[in-house]
Order: structure tokens, then C-alpha cells, then sequence
């Protein structure tokens, strides 16, 4: 982060998601007034802007030219996808504030909803638009995808608390 801090002249760096090849990051910082910020840089050129918007979870697509990030704002949530300092792509608009998206294959994301209770549903979201549940309602869901994007790992949590691996 501190390499970072060079590029971006900001001191209060409060997280990075660097792209897969490493020549940009989505990153926030806050601001003089201790609001929290988010921006997008390009490593290789320099170019920064900001992203508007409460922003939740953001991920990078697989070859790191493009990322989604979820924004928040008065009338709730959506899914946006950008190049650069551009939003190309409004992708989903959703009540659920509580969202991590993942971005395994070039035309398929996911998405993690979580309820207040800590129950977890997982969709995928592909690129033509259709929206697929494929895990639903389990305690304590948590995912990871494989670097290929072509493998799931999943848990739940049983009434015990005990995690169970799948």
C-alpha cells in the first residue's frame, strides 16, 4: 500500500483490490473530512477517478479490464460494470445491500446474498442477463472459486456452529 500511496498522494488508504495482472486496482481511501472514498487507478498510465456512490463489493474481471463493483444509494443497490473511469454496463438493480460478487469466468459472475439472519443464497449472473440461484438459503455460506473459475468450494454452518466444507 505504501507504493500505492505514491501513485495517489492519499495517506489514509483504507483498502485495494489490485486486477489480476497487477496494472490497476480499485482502491479507498478517506477523505480530509474522514468520509470514505473509492477510486479506480490505472498503474501503468496514472489515470485516477473516482467512483461515485456508496460502493459494497467490487471484483475484477478475469484478464483485469474491466470490474464490477455494487453502489448503494437511496433507492437501493446495483451492480455496475466500468473500464476505467467509465461505467459500461448497468448490470442489476437489487434491494439486497449485503452482496459480494465474484468474477470467475469472462461471461459469468456471482453473486453472494447474505440476510440479516446469515442465510446465503449464490447466483450466477451472466453476461446476457439471466440471473441463476444455484446455492440457496444455507447458515453461514461462504465461497471461493478456483483461479480457473471452473471449480466451487463452498461452506455452511450447521445449528452447532460447526462449519461443514463442500
Amino acid at each position: 500500500i505504501a507504493n500505492l500511496n505514491n501513485y495517489t498522494g492519499q495517506i489514509g488508504i483504507a483498502g485495494v483490490l489490485f486486477s489480476p495482472a497487477g496494472n490497476s486496482a480499485v482502491y479507498s481511501f478517506y477523505d480530509k473530512k474522514g468520509d470514505k472514498k473509492h477510486a479506480y487507478l490505472n498503474l501503468k498510465t496514472g489515470e485516477s477517478s473516482g467512483i461515485t456512490g456508496e460502493v459494497g463489493s467490487v471484483a475484477f474481471s478475469s484478464d483485469g479490464s474491466q470490474y464490477a463493483y455494487l453502489a448503494s444509494g437511496e433507492e437501493g443497490g446495483e451492480l455496475l460494470i466500468a473500464k476505467g473511469a467509465n461505467v459500461i454496463k448497468r448490470a442489476l438493480k437489487t434491494r439486497a445491500a449485503n452482496l459480494e460478487i465474484a468474477w470467475p469466468f469472462d461471461d459469468i459472475m456471482s453473486i453472494l446474498s447474505r440476510d440479516k439472519n446469515g442465510y446465503g443464497d449464490l447466483f450466477t449472473l451472466e453476461d446476457k442477463g439471466a440471473l441463476n440461484k444455484i446455492i440457496s438459503y444455507q447458515f453461514g455460506l461462504n465461497v471461493k472459486w478456483s483461479p480457473s473459475g471452473g471449480e466451487i468450494i463452498f461452506s455452511t454452518k450447521d445449528s452447532n456452529g460447526s462449519e461443514n466444507l463442500f
